[in-house]
């Protein structure tokens, strides 16, 4: 079982904004979801390393300092 929890919510239909689980309890909401048959391997996201390695250099380039190496 995958269990989502959302602390904001936004409709792409009407442009409905809601910014807070109280706004979304207000509009009768639930902030918690379950997925009962869902694998959980199949939301994590896969690793690009191109973009990680880009990530991290822009950070250098930046004057970051970098503890890892």
């Amino acid at each position: 079982m995958v269990w989502f929890n959302a602390k904001k919510f936004t409709c792409r239909t009407c442009g409905l904004r809601l910014d807070s689980t109280l706004e979304m309890s207000t509009a009768g909401m639930s902030s918690g979801h379950a997925v009962e048959d869902a694998d959980p391997r199949d939301f994590q996201p896969t690793f690009d390393a191109a973009a990680y390695d880009e990530w991290r250099a822009e950070r250098l380039d930046d004057g970051e300092e970098w503890p890892y190496g």
